[in-house]
Formats: C-alpha cells, sequence, structure tokens
C-alpha cells in the first residue's frame, strides 16, 4: 500500500493531496490521501481492527474512482480523505493470509488482533467518572491528527466480520437512511445479520442497521467497581467525533456466508440452541490460557512483538470468562435456523482466535509444549467438516461493492443535512 500512495504522490494530480499523519509503533508511515476540495468533509478509514483488511480494497476502488469522477465528486460535495490503513503493523501481523483471505486454516494460523486498549478503535482519550484512558497509540494519535485536519462531516469505518451477514452501525438514529441501507443489501446477495454484535448494546433501526452504544453511558450504567474489568480501552471513534457533530458510519461485511440448506428453509431456532456447543469451546480455550499463560508471561518482552500476542491473550481469557458467564443464561432470541447455525459457527471462530495466536505467540517464544497444545485443538476443529463445510465464501468484489454503495448513499444522504 505504501507503494501505490507513493505512486499517487508522484502524479502530482491537483485534485490529490498525500500527507503524512503519524508513525505506527514499528516506525510504518501513516498517510492521509484527500481528493477534491469541497466544503464537506468525509474521512474513510480502512483496518480499524488489523483482521479487517476488506477495506484496504474498498478505501483503493474509491480513492481512484472518485479522483477519476469529477461529476460523482461534485454531486455528492464532499472533499474525501482516505487512510487506506489505520493498523499498519497488525496488517502486517496478518499478511500470510491476506492472498488466500477465504481460506479458513490459513486465516486462523495467521491470525493477529490485539487487545482493547491498543486497538486504535478504541484507544481514545476517555474521561468518564473515575475512568481515565490516556494511552492512545500512536495509530489512534494519527487518526486524530486526521480528525483534526479534516474535520469531517461524515467518517466512514470500514469493518468485516468473519462469518454469517452484513450489518451497518450508524453514529445517530435516521430511518430513512437505515431503511436504504437494508434494501441495497439485497442487490449484492449478502445476507442481512439482524443481530449484529450480540452484548454490544446496540439498537435496531431497521434489518440490519443499529445504532451504536455509549461508551461513558455504558460505564456509568455499571457500578464504580466493576468499570475496569469491563472496559480496558478507551473511546471509541464514533464518541471522539461526537461532540463535534460527525455523522459516523461502520460497514461490516463478511468473508463467509451460511450454507443454505433447502430442507431447513422454514425451521426456526433461537439464540440457546445456536450456542448450546460453545460452553464446551470456551472452556478449552479457557483452558489452554490458564495452562499456558503462566508458562509464557516470563519469556515474553512488555513491548515486543510477543508482547502484543501477549496481551490479547491475557484479554482473551477474560473475555473467555466472561462468556462462559452470558452463556449460562442467554436471552431468549428467536431466529431461523440458517441464523442460529451462522451464529454457531461465528462463535466457533471467535473461540478459535485465542488459540491460533497463542499457537503464534509459543512459536515466537521457544515454549513447544504451549504451541503444541494450541495446534492440536487448532487443528482439531479444522478438520471437523461440521464446523468448515458450511462456511461459504463471499467474493470480495461482493464485499467491496456493498462497502462502496453504503459510503455514497450514506454521504448522499447527509449532503441534505450538512450546510455546504
Amino acid at each position: 500500500m505504501q507503494a501505490q500512495t507513493r505512486a499517487l504522490a508522484a502524479l502530482q494530480d491537483p485534485n490529490v493531496q498525500v500527507r503524512r499523519i503519524g508513525t505506527s509503533r514499528e516506525g510504518q508511515p501513516i498517510e492521509l490521501i484527500s481528493i477534491g476540495s469541497a466544503r464537506r468533509s468525509a474521512l474513510v478509514v480502512g483496518t480499524p481492527h488489523p483482521n479487517e483488511a476488506i477495506g484496504c480494497l474498498t478505501t483503493e476502488y474509491l480513492i481512484d474512482r472518485l479522483r477519476h469522477d469529477e461529476r460523482l465528486r461534485k454531486d455528492l460535495g464532499y472533499t474525501w480523505h482516505f487512510i487506506r490503513s489505520i493498523e499498519p503493523d497488525g496488517l502486517r501481523r496478518n499478511e500470510a493470509w491476506l492472498d488466500t483471505p477465504h481460506d479458513v486454516g490459513a486465516y486462523l494460523r495467521g491470525f493477529f488482533r490485539p487487545a482493547l486498549q491498543e486497538q486504535a478503535e478504541y484507544s481514545f482519550p476517555l474521561a468518564v467518572d473515575d475512568v481515565h484512558f490516556e494511552r492512545s497509540t500512536p495509530e489512534n494519535h494519527a487518526w486524530q491528527e486526521a480528525i483534526a485536519l479534516t474535520r469531517p462531516d461524515l467518517m466512514v469505518s470500514l469493518h468485516n466480520a468473519e462469518h454469517g451477514g452484513a450489518f451497518h452501525i450508524l453514529s445517530h438514529p435516521h430511518h430513512e437512511l437505515a431503511a436504504q441501507l437494508t434494501r441495497e443489501a439485497a442487490d449484492f446477495d449478502i445476507p442481512l445479520d439482524t443481530l449484529g454484535e450480540l452484548g454490544a448494546g446496540l439498537t435496531a433501526l431497521s434489518p440490519g442497521v443499529f445504532q451504536t452504544f455509549d461508551v461513558a453511558a455504558m460505564l456509568r450504567s455499571v457500578p464504580a467497581e466493576r468499570r475496569a474489568a469491563i472496559w480496558t480501552g478507551g473511546q471509541s471513534s464514533f464518541g471522539y467525533t461526537a461532540p463535534g457533530g460527525t455523522f459516523c458510519l461502520t460497514v461490516e461485511v463478511p468473508h463467509w456466508r451460511e450454507a443454505l440448506v433447502p430442507a431447513n428453509a422454514d425451521r426456526r431456532s433461537d439464540l440457546a440452541e445456536a450456542l448450546e456447543p460453545a460452553t464446551g469451546w470456551f472452556r478449552t480455550t479457557l483452558a489452554l490460557l490458564e495452562r499456558y499463560l503462566p508458562m509464557v508471561e516470563p519469556r515474553t518482552g512488555p513491548n515486543s512483538e510477543a508482547g502484543r500476542y501477549l496481551e490479547a491473550l491475557r484479554e482473551a481469557r477474560t473475555m473467555a470468562q466472561r462468556q462462559l458467564g452470558f452463556l449460562a443464561a442467554p436471552p431468549p432470541l428467536a431466529m431461523s435456523h440458517t441464523e442460529a447455525m451462522a451464529q454457531r459457527r461465528a462463535m466457533r471462530l471467535f473461540t478459535l482466535r485465542p488459540v491460533a495466536m497463542m499457537a503464534r505467540l509459543a512459536s515466537m517464544v521457544s515454549a513447544p509444549a504451549a504451541m503444541a497444545s494450541a495446534s492440536g485443538i487448532l487443528e482439531s476443529a479444522l478438520a471437523d467438516r461440521s464446523f468448515t463445510s458450511g462456511l461459504v465464501p463471499v467474493p470480495l468484489r461482493t464485499s467491496v461493492g456493498l462497502q462502496v454503495r453504503a459510503t455514497l448513499t450514506t454521504a448522499a444522504a447527509m449532503a441534505h443535512r450538512v450546510p455546504g
């Protein structure tokens, strides 16, 4: 991507500006690409989580299209700003699977995602009563700089889920836009995820479209002594830009969708049935982490690459404990059998993430017993056809198309609300 940015800057196009806005923890440049000179401002951010790489392709498409399509730029009335990847170090750690994004084995064996407090998306400054977060990552500082420079009327954060369907998250309720986003998803033959992120406090606006949760309100809703355990990160990008009136959109698109089985088309299910096997999966993951974290911790430097895996695994241990509590009494939630199986497979992937990262960390710090145990769990899961056979790849062209359409649709809708 750096080579593409250099080539773009070398064109000396008067409608394009490239600025360095920061440097990653490991020294990679983070750059802002700006196109046009309209009064409204839109900021589009790729890889807010480094295992979610589809947005890199979407930003590349939008940069090329908006650079060449003057009519579209004028019709929408924005100066467009792009960060191809806000997490370049983390993206590099995922590069082993990027050429084969629909190979679930390659994806998991090469998986990396940092702990919440080390994510650019969730390390904005936060002050809520006795909770103060001031440990913004270098990548987050670059994001803050982009916001300060562009003062966005619209900010789009390009995410992708692993399995299931597409969904959108809005910073503010806009029911007309929500209904349009629901309708447009059908054009891309991607199922809508009508549940969103379970337990995240999202408010449904339309099928597959939600209003975001408020970090500050969430923290204030729990006793003060529990806040640090529940939320280890900072403010979100949505919350950070809220005082400036920015309208924010997240577009989640999946790598895989559930296989459609005609015989089950009319069958109904519920969340409890969908997640019935998950208790065993989480117990297996938790047992692995509790056994081997004490072994790898003394071998891991705090500021090393291995240290980032360690922090993520410590967080995964806490999350597994919390998920077991949730699974003991899941909320009553009816759904189709296909939706239930999608939830089950997505949860299976979620429980395998820390297993895969433990295998990688154990390899880095020469802990063969931990590596053998983690690899054994992972390879056993990948050999289970009841798990892998239901993972139907969603073409990248389709996922990118949906993200592009949602971005441009939201920009057009906001143009009628933002003075310009």
